[in-house]
């Protein structure tokens, strides 16, 4: 069963990491951290996003080229060989880790050091994805005019010359170019073209593709071509030869048709109205309902983390915290506090929160539900949750002592000072037998038979436990562990074992165990002393690896009960 660590002072936002839910509409949020004039990002016109091969993030904006490394974002200029501070369109990192880019209505190339010009190509490229490179990783630009290739011509310089196209595509616009083995797709006039070994096919209205300005070109992980255009999104598939449309009401883009694909495959669309993410389950379309800064939405890029960075009009860069994985449910969405001590979820799939402000069920299909004191709590701050296979949740609010609810009825069981002598001040642990195990202000308690009865009784134990026993469990041999003032406890088949700094502890107060799967045990100590791992050899402590959280920077109340 699920515990809960003691003075875990998260909210949901950042505790369901592991979590899957279906939330009904308008429930959900997610998580994003907003960079903006704080972090030295002075324009708020995103246009275009990059990371290149040492990890640096770069950002064309309406106001210049910014690269970001980390911790601020710096505006490249005249030091860095970028004669303006005006639009930065295409960023493109080739294979050999160079950057290129059009900035001040010019091609560069950036090689870690400075940016050098490309003579001969000048003008605008309207676009995000106007530079490609060819099965033999000669550089193509997608120009006005066609496409040209960039040649290196030694000494650090390069040539110029037209990519040898067929007569009815000489001279005329290109748009959106993107390399997928040995093809060359790009949007070519108003179609969508491929080349593949020299021989170029025109995908249009006959092939089911209206005709439209095609920016934005990816190919996803299952082969499926996607192509979009400032209003429109078509697919084909890997086995089709005809272009399908797909989410007809996609949102315009103000500038044009940008697409992603992410590592997991979806597909990534920014629009005017947020943005549009296609996985397996269907279409979502992130905005402000969901946490997004801003709807206005120009580019995405998906770092080698798995995060992934939202380029907006006016508002910044917004990046997606675990992608497809975090969800945020604060009291903006209902819950009655955004002091979260514990999370559980049901064999139903329900989620059970404990608040400061009383406990939350969330199923998925309806409105929250939430039991406080005035409805039949103990108190309103739960702290521990687990569950019975008889479907009862049972709660321990602080103060307040123990309860159960059974879901079905939403009937409210307090556990009274005759079926429980102590005041509960630690965790509570259902075993794998259903015995439910209680530590509290004189001991541990069992309950063997909790869907027939609230009594609890004091197993026999050493006196140091029976003044205090803070947390348990059970480790996958059926010995418990429990920690109290006096150090850390193992009892086996009625055998009780004691664990100090003599046995090689890390310090006197261990607080909050967990079991591994692998059989070892960690414990987070009291006192800001960190937490440990220990290796066990029948009685005896082999190996205890530690680590100080305050100096790593992680909070050191952390750590959880484990589950089993």
């Amino acid at each position: 069963m699920s515990e809960c660590s003691p003075k875990t002072k998260l909210t949901l936002a950042a505790t369901v990491v592991c979590l899957v839910l279906v939330a009904p509409a308008g429930a959900q949020q997610y998580s994003f951290r907003h960079y903006g004039a704080v972090e030295g990002l002075q324009n708020m016109v995103v246009l275009s996003l990059a990371q290149d091969r040492v990890g640096y993030i770069w950002v064309g904006t309406e106001g210049g080229l910014y690269r970001y490394d980390g911790t601020r974002f710096h505006l490249m200029g005249a030091a860095e060989g970028l004669p303006c501070e005006t639009e930065a369109h295409t960023l493109y990192v080739a294979a050999d880790g160079a950057l290129w880019t059009n900035a001040c209505n010019q091609i560069f190339r950036f090689d870690g050091q400075v940016f050098r010009l490309i003579p001969g190509l000048d003008g605008r490229l309207h676009g995000a994805q106007r530079i490609a490179e060819d099965a033999r990783s000669h550089i193509i630009v997608s120009t006005t005019i066609g496409l040209q290739e960039i040649l290196p011509a030694g000494g650090g310089s390069f040539v110029l010359r037209p990519h040898r196209l067929t007569a009815a595509l000489e001279g005329k616009p290109m748009h959106g170019i993107l390399r997928h083995g040995s093809q060359l797709w790009f949007g070519c006039d108003s179609h969508l073209c491929v080349e593949d070994g020299g021989r170029i096919s025109i995908l249009g209205p006959e092939s089911g593709l209206p005709e439209d300005s095609w920016d934005g070109i990816a190919v996803a992980l299952d082969g499926t071509v996607w192509a979009r255009s400032p209003s429109r999104l078509y697919r084909k598939p890997p086995d089709k030869d005809r272009m399908i449309q797909d989410k007809p009401d996609i949102g315009t883009s103000m500038f044009w048709g940008a697409i992603t694909i992410g590592k997991d495959g979806s597909v990534i669309v920014p629009t005017d109205q947020g943005l549009a993410v296609r996985s397996a389950a269907g279409w979502t379309v992130v905005d402000r309902r969901l946490g997004l800064p801003s709807t206005m939405t120009s580019a995405a890029l998906e770092d080698r983390g798995g995060s992934l960075w939202i380029g907006m009009i006016g508002a910044g860069i917004a990046r997606w915290l675990g992608t497809g994985e975090w969800e945020a449910w604060t009291m903006a969405q209902g819950l009655p506090a955004d002091l979260i001590w514990c999370i559980r979820r049901d064999r139903k799939g329900a989620l059970w929160v404990g608040t400061a402000n009383g406990l939350v069920r969330l199923n998925g299909q309806s409105r929250l539900t939430t039991w406080t004191k005035k409805n039949g709590l103990g108190g309103d701050n739960v702290r521990w949750l687990g569950q019975t296979s008889d479907g009862s949740i049972w709660a321990v609010s602080r103060p307040g002592g123990l309860a159960h609810l059974e879901p079905a009825s939403g009937k409210i069981h307090l556990v009274s000072r005759q079926d429980l002598a102590c005041d509960t001040l630690g965790s509570i642990f259902v075993d794998r037998l259903e015995h439910i195990w209680m530590a509290t202000a004189c001991g541990v308690f069992l309950n063997s038979r909790p869907s027939v009865s609230d009594r609890f009784i004091r197993i026999d134990q050493p006196p140091s436990l029976q003044r205090k026993a803070w947390y348990l469990t059970m480790d996958s041999g059926g010995a418990m562990w429990i920690t109290n003032p006096d150090g850390l406890w193992r009892m086996r088949e009625g055998v009780w074992r004691h664990y100090g700094m003599a046995e090689g502890l890390r310090s006197g107060d261990p607080y909050v165990p967990a079991l591994a799967p692998d059989g070892s045990l960690w414990l987070r100590h009291r006192m800001d002393a960190g937490v440990e791992r220990l290796q066990l050899s029948g009685d005896r402590i082999l190996h205890a690896g530690s680590k100080n959280l305050s100096q790593a920077g992680t909070p050191a109340a952390s750590l959880s009960s484990s589950t089993r």
